[in-house]
């Protein structure tokens, strides 16, 4: 390409390298949109211009509006982001729509101050009491740790004396059974075979024992036919020693009795103890209220 004719006649100069002569010098350029270039030399006087430089200056305005759009939006969202926060938490009140209300900038960011300090506090006062609550725990555990050794090293205590004290113990739950409702002396008498047996199987020596022990009861015990027979012997128990089963309302009168003796699951006490009442003369205002046909709703039990 001619040189000099294209700088003379003004026209563009392509994007490609141009060598220059100058005094027995070589100079490489390139019109790469770079600025003006001027430069002089045995041609004479050489200048480039750039015709991108004008859309450059546009191009960088529209960045920096844009980047200026976008920072005032982000701004815009987190005060409206801080003014919906302090309306879900109940800290600022508004309309009944539903909806926070219009606040400044400043008034919302006071008010999120004023919540963060708000929150400061309370998780201040959480870690006070979380404090207090871990010393509790500890305290707890080091009773736990003098409790468990004075504990014998063999284990609970097997002997009579603690057997006797279970038995007591389901008596009374027993009871307390009973007076919640009278129904319930009857599913006590069926029961009481099925403790007397884990009184007799469990050991409670160690904790592998007494964990060997309740599956081998279990196994033994808790079987559907077992478990039918018990029901089964129970119920005829009732029927050969009451007459429950042709006047139920003597129901009432049975449980009352079981309530007076030392084991509300006897049922042979239990009967006995309606017929003394009956028959033990007493005033009319503590007699039992009891139907014309209750002399005759017991039967005579023989023992096998």
């Amino acid at each position: 390409m001619n040189l000099s004719r294209s700088i003379k006649t003004g026209e563009a100069i392509p994007a490609k390298r141009i060598t220059i002569l100058r005094g027995g010098e070589t100079i490489t350029s390139s019109t790469e949109t770079r600025p003006s270039v001027s430069t002089t030399g045995a041609v004479g006087e050489i200048t480039i211009s750039n015709e991108s430089s004008a859309s450059s200056s546009e191009h960088r305005r529209q960045c920096h509006l844009s980047a200026e759009q976008r920072r005032r939006g982000m701004i815009k969202n987190a005060f409206e982001e801080l003014s919906n926060m302090l309306y879900l938490n109940n800290f600022i009140q508004g309309p009944i729509n539903g909806k926070p209300p219009k606040l400044s900038n400043a008034a919302i960011l006071q008010n999120t101050c004023d919540y963060i300090q708000e929150l400061v506090q309370e998780r201040a006062s959480c870690d006070v009491k979380m404090n207090k609550i871990q010393q509790e725990i500890e305290e707890m555990r080091n009773e736990i740790s003098k409790c468990q050794k004075r504990l014998p090293s063999s284990g609970a205590d097997t002997s009579l004396e603690g057997s006797n004290t279970v038995e007591k113990g389901f008596l009374a739950y027993c009871k307390d059974l009973i007076k919640l409702d009278r129904k319930s002396w009857i599913f006590s008498a069926i029961v009481r075979p099925l403790f007397d047996s884990y009184n007799k199987s469990v050991r409670t020596k160690t904790i592998d024992d007494f964990v060997e022990s309740v599956i081998q009861w279990v196994d033994s015990h808790f079987t559907l036919p077992n478990l039918r027979l018990v029901i089964l012997e129970t119920l005829t128990k009732l029927s050969t020693s009451t007459a429950i089963l042709d006047d139920p309302d003597c129901l009432n009168d049975l449980a009352s009795s079981a309530l007076r003796i030392d084991d509300p699951t006897d049922i042979n006490a239990t009967a006995e103890g309606v017929q003394q009442q009956q028959s033990t003369p007493t005033n009319p205002s503590n007699q039992l209220n009891l139907p014309s046909s209750t002399s005759s709703t017991f039967r005579t039990f023989n023992k096998r």
